[in-house]
């Protein structure tokens, strides 16, 4: 049957594969009685094995890296070159037989395209051409003598068998069975198909009918046969349908055993198929730049198809790369066999750029000698996007344990401020002319709290005091305020959820949100527009996680949308929309707090926000909150809301800010308290382990230098100490929120005024346990 076209691999591959060690496919194909080589479509060798180098001329010189014309001048006569130059130029495979040397030989040339260019397979037919010619002649006596006939035959090397047309061997050559490992008798009888690989069944029942259809024609075979060891062995030959023929009544063939040639087929096949399965673009070119390999991820990369690329200049597919390859240094840098990396800004064949990451190493002949250049190109778009994601990510958070700090401290200024400024009004008579005046320090020391407040919610330090709450309540809730908050010029659409959507937040923090979103829209829309507000759930998986730069915890989340068709936002604005203090508003119209106090609020919450907007396109908001499951108990414990009956009791204050120390102090004894006071967390503690059980209450900040109030708890907790606690902060991690224990009346909050702290002692001095001998 005629030859087929088939992939023997890439000459980079062929050369890889002539440099093997011992022992690999390279040393079998060196061991190939054939000659076998690859010739490129510049007409170069770029592979030969031994064989095939014994033929070349002049003898001992290399022949890879030769022009096949010069290696082999006998292939240049005119009726030969044709042969060849139809299989590399139409690409269709070609056998043919050619006399050459001095001794009369005859070789079979076997020429089919590969994807570098030509695959050449010379095969030395002299024996089996003075064979056939005896056969020949043998069948011409056969007719006279059947002991002539099977005298030549059975000293034939190959397999040479007689099948009938019901497909059972009929005759078959000792020597030919032999080739399988059998005894001839083991064979004849048996259908073809016993001993047939069952995939090259169909090949052989086509070949039959081309037989059956052509009464002497050759037709050529090849199909896998089961030795008797159980390996399958690749054998190719002729046939020849001889049914007419009174003295042979059967189809004869004549095969020889090619399996090691078909086993390093396969090899090179997979190599390429592997090739084709990496996730990076792998591209190969000859010296003179054109394409030689081209695999199936350079394809989806560029958008150029293989068949568009091979054989072409790089430069008409790849332009910067090949532009960048070009460069002297780098080909000085390649030709003395060493490899370049670089990351390139390069186009895709619609125009798009992207920028990749490009290895390139250079491809040696056997000698050594450079042929050409591979490349491998991974696309680094995703991860320049991640990475930018990551360093606003990380350019707020850095401004948010600033913001944090500063609030901290400031908090417990105020909170001295607060409380004395409020002791001093309770000393003053009405209509004392000092009173405005503390009126107004007490004021102003209210809203630089509520300052500090924004400031804690950026960085994400406040304490929220969530509950169970459905959000789509809360909004339609604030629908009207919010549509007298934008006024007449501005279309409020609200559109509420088909289901109830419930979430674990701070029901004023989430009003606050919306709120500053809501006033953001407005401001972008100065002469009118329409803003929408919607609701739904989505899931949030780790790839879309990590596609918007958050670490949040998979799952399904309620998301809040704010749209409006306002004046949109340029790329600097975007990047800086949720920095403190940042804003476009004119001086005085803006504090730059109110998207750095959603980012915090909505990031504490355990959720993240995602924002898309552009110039002259209008701007949308999502917020994604965590999703309370639908069993989720809402009742929550607010010790605020208790109103006991007023106690006194022995307390502990902790603390090592001196102004808030000293005003709590004073404050607690006026209500009749028993005070012990530390400046630090070690300090506490050793009054604890002195005289813990004196103390009905203790009062602790939570975060102070190297021992904190948490750690002096778990400490006391471990003495077996039982008082009442109660933490005062401003400034406190989500984390050691969640781990507050569970004895702890709760937080009160800095800056507090008298009221408060007056409030939260009394309820947690009403909740602590009665001691055993206490009076009821």
């Amino acid at each position: 049957m005629p030859a087929r076209s088939s992939t023997l691999g890439s000459a980079p591959r062929a050369a890889a594969l002539s440099q093997a060690p011992a022992g690999t496919l390279a040393s079998a194909l060196d061991g190939v009685r054939d000659a076998f080589l690859i010739v490129d479509r510049a007409w170069r060798v770029a592979y030969a094995n031994a064989a095939a180098r014994d033929l070349a001329a002049p003898a001992r010189r290399p022949v890879v890296g030769r022009t096949f014309w010069d290696a082999f001048p006998a292939a240049g006569q005119t009726e030969r070159a044709a042969y060849f130059r139809r299989a590399m130029d139409e690409r269709v495979p070609t056998t043919f037989e050619a006399q050459a040397g001095p001794a009369d030989r005859w070789f079979e040339k076997r020429v089919f395209p590969v994807d570098e260019g030509i695959a050449v397979i010379v095969e030395d037919v002299s024996e089996r051409r003075r064979g056939a010619a005896e056969l020949q002649e043998a069948t011409e006596r056969l007719r006279r003598s059947e002991a002539l006939f099977r005298s030549i035959t059975e000293h034939s090397a190959e397999l040479t068998t007689i099948v009938g047309m019901d497909g059972r061997v009929q005759y078959v050559t000792p020597a030919g069975a032999a080739m399988l490992g059998r005894a001839p008798a083991e064979l004849v009888g048996r259908h073809v198909a016993a001993f047939t690989h069952p995939d090259d069944l169909p090949a052989m029942a086509g070949a039959f009918e081309r037989l059956m259809a052509a009464p002497g024609a050759p037709v050529d075979l090849r199909a896998r046969l089961r030795h008797a060891d159980g390996s399958w062995r690749t054998l190719e030959g002729r046939g020849r349908n001889l049914l007419d023929d009174p003295a042979v009544r059967g189809i004869v063939s004549t095969a020889r055993d090619i399996t090691a040639q078909a086993t390093i087929g396969y090899e090179l096949g997979m190599r390429a198929r592997l090739l084709d399965a990496v996730e990076q673009a792998v591209i190969a070119t000859d010296l003179d730049g054109r394409i030689t390999y081209w695999n199936r991820f350079a394809q989806s990369l560029y958008g150029w198809r293989g068949d568009e690329v091979l054989g072409h200049p790089a430069a008409a597919a790849v332009p910067v790369q090949a532009a960048k390859l070009s460069d002297p240094e780098i080909r000085r840098t390649l030709n003395a066999g060493a490899s370049w990396s670089g990351e390139l800004e390069l186009l895709r064949r619609d125009g798009s750029r992207f920028v990749a990451r490009v290895d390139c190493s250079p491809i040696n002949d056997p000698d050594g000698r450079p042929v050409g250049v591979v490349c491998v190109s991974s696309d680094l778009t995703d991860r320049r996007m991640l990475e930018e994601q990551l360093r606003v990510t990380q350019k707020l958070e850095a401004i948010g344990s600033l913001a944090g700090g500063v609030a901290h401290d400031f908090n417990n200024i105020l909170t001295a401020i607060t409380s004395y400024s409020e002791m001093l009004l309770d000393a003053l008579i009405p209509g004392d002319p000092a009173r405005s005046d503390v009126q107004e320090i007490h004021q102003a020391a209210r809203r630089a709290a509520s300052l500090t407040r924004q400031l804690l919610a950026f960085s994400r330090h406040q304490v929220l005091q969530p509950r169970a709450m459905r959000l789509d309540e809360t909004v339609r809730g604030m629908e009207g305020m919010l549509r007298r908050l934008i006024g007449e010029d501005i279309a409020l659409r609200v559109e509420s959820a088909e289901t109830p959507l419930g979430v674990m937040a701070d029901p004023g923090q989430v009003e606050q949100v919306v709120m500053n979103l809501v006033v953001n829209a407005r401001d972008a829309m100065p002469h009118g527009g329409a803003l929408t507000i919607g609701l739904r759930r989505a899931p949030v998986t780790e790839a879309f996680a990590r596609a918007r730069g958050v670490d949040v915890v998979p799952g399904h989340y309620v998301v809040l949308t704010v749209q409006d068709t306002g004046q949109g936002m340029s790329a600097e604005v975007r990047e800086r929309a949720f920095e403190p203090f940042f804003t476009t508003k004119p001086k005085g119209k803006g504090t730059g707090l109110g998207l750095a106090t959603v980012y915090g609020i909505v990031r504490q919450s355990q959720g993240f926000l995602t924002l898309d907007s552009a110039e002259g396109r209008g701007t949308m908001f999502e917020v994604y909150l965590p999703e309370l499951r639908r069993d989720a108990d809402p009742a929550t414990f607010d010790a605020a809301r208790l109103a006991p009956a007023k106690t006194t009791g022995t307390i502990l204050l902790v603390e090592d800010e001196e102004g808030v120390r000293a005003v709590a102090r004073r404050v607690l004894e006026r209500e009749g308290h028993t005070v012990v006071w530390a400046d630090s967390g070690a300090a506490g503690l050793e009054i604890l382990r002195a005289r813990g059980r004196e103390f009905d209450l203790v009062l602790t900040d939570l975060v102070m230098p190297k021992m904190g109030g948490r750690e002096m708890v778990d400490t006391m907790r471990g003495m077996g100490l039982d008082p009442v606690v109660l933490f005062m902060s401003g400034y406190t991690e989500d984390e050691i929120a969640r781990r507050e224990p569970c004895d702890a009346v709760g937080w009160i909050e800095k800056p507090f005024t008298v009221e408060e702290l007056r409030s939260r002692i009394q309820a947690a001095l009403a909740a602590r346990p009665v001691r055993a001998g206490a009076a009821p």
